[in-house]
């Protein structure tokens, strides 16, 4: 017998919904854990808009973020950090159980709201002063739990790079991308 439910899946080769059905066979296993779908993981990453097409850049940028937990893409504005970095972070996201996270910052000129920013990239909402503010709730949050954030146009906030740093240090299973048009 056969039954179809519809699932999203995580995949790097699947980018709409899909059926799924199992068959069920006499002295065949019948219980499988659930499929990893994007509904399970916190993935925040913009559709592509163009086909990425393959750069030595790719390989090199996955051997980087392979060996450090801080990976930082320079260079002058309109020379494709953020679509690399975006690119890198879909071919690393198996590596990341709880999901990758875009957090934008174009639009952020005070170092001091870098926190809100990732907090709101998360979804972890504003929270309460007494929770410890935005950079206590994310430590909290990121603590136990292996994620890749990309944060994009760091340059504005570079003075936020204390924040990351501390993000760093307090959860040993999260990575960084960070692109800025300088060091």
């Amino acid at each position: 017998s056969s039954s179809g439910t519809s699932a999203s899946t995580g995949s790097k080769d699947v980018a709409q919904p899909v059926r799924l059905y199992q068959l069920v066979g006499e002295g065949l296993p019948d219980r499988f854990p659930p499929p990893r779908t994007l509904a399970a993981r916190m993935d925040s990453l913009p559709p592509p808009l163009t086909s990425f097409i393959g750069r030595d850049e790719l390989a090199d940028g996955g051997r980087l973020l392979s060996g450090t937990r801080l990976l930082t893409l320079t260079g002058p504005g309109g020379t494709g950090k953020t679509r690399l970095a975006l690119e890198l972070a879909r071919e690393a996201s198996d590596d990341f159980p709880d999901g990758v996270s875009f957090v934008p910052l174009d639009a952020i000129r005070d170092p001091e709201l870098v926190p809100s920013a990732i907090t709101t990239a998360l979804g972890l909402g504003e929270g309460s002063a007494s929770a410890g503010g935005p950079t206590a709730r994310l430590v909290d949050y990121l603590r136990d739990r292996s994620m890749l954030l990309v944060l994009d146009n760091f340059e504005q906030v570079v003075e936020g790079a204390s924040v990351v740093a501390d993000l760093l240090r307090s959860a040993a299973r999260t990575k960084v991308i960070a692109t800025s048009r300088i060091p």
